[in-house]
């Protein structure tokens, strides 16, 4: 059975060919926005711990605002890299990483519901708030 070490929200995300995870502005919880509507790139990125004995896992990633007007879904089926290392006896890892631009709508909450072979695994949020335009 899979299971999600951890997950984040970023500015950017990207799995290296090494095996490892890049991100910029990770773990962020606001995000600035001088006016609504408008658009924004998240990055969603993360760690799935596996059994080598299970071939793949299906992950869904949701997006939506907190009155649901807007909601995105992406899902894909993850495997094992080629680099993935067995550790812990029978254990492997394997990393994702998405970046989507989503449109803000309103200023309020976000939320980023992660599944796992159709069971909920995580909620993540953020917060969009007014700023005010930087100056030219």
């Amino acid at each position: 059975m899979a299971e999600l070490d951890y997950a984040y929200l970023a500015e950017y995300v990207r799995v290296d060919p090494g095996g490892s995870l890049t991100s910029v502005g990770a773990s962020y919880t606001h995000v600035g926005v001088p006016m609504v509507p408008t658009q924004h790139l998240v990055g969603v990125a993360g760690r799935i711990r596996t059994t080598v004995d299970v071939p793949s896992v299906v992950l869904k990633v949701t997006i939506r605002d907190h009155a649901e007007r807007m909601s995105l879904s992406f899902q894909t089926v993850l495997k094992p890299a080629a680099t993935s290392r067995v550790y812990a006896g029978d254990k492997i890892g394997i990393l994702f990483a998405m970046n989507t631009l989503i449109p803000i709508i309103g200023y309020g909450s976000y939320e980023v519901v992660l599944e796992l072979d159709n069971d909920e695994v995580r909620r993540l949020y953020f917060t969009a708030e007014q700023v005010e335009p930087a100056e030219s």
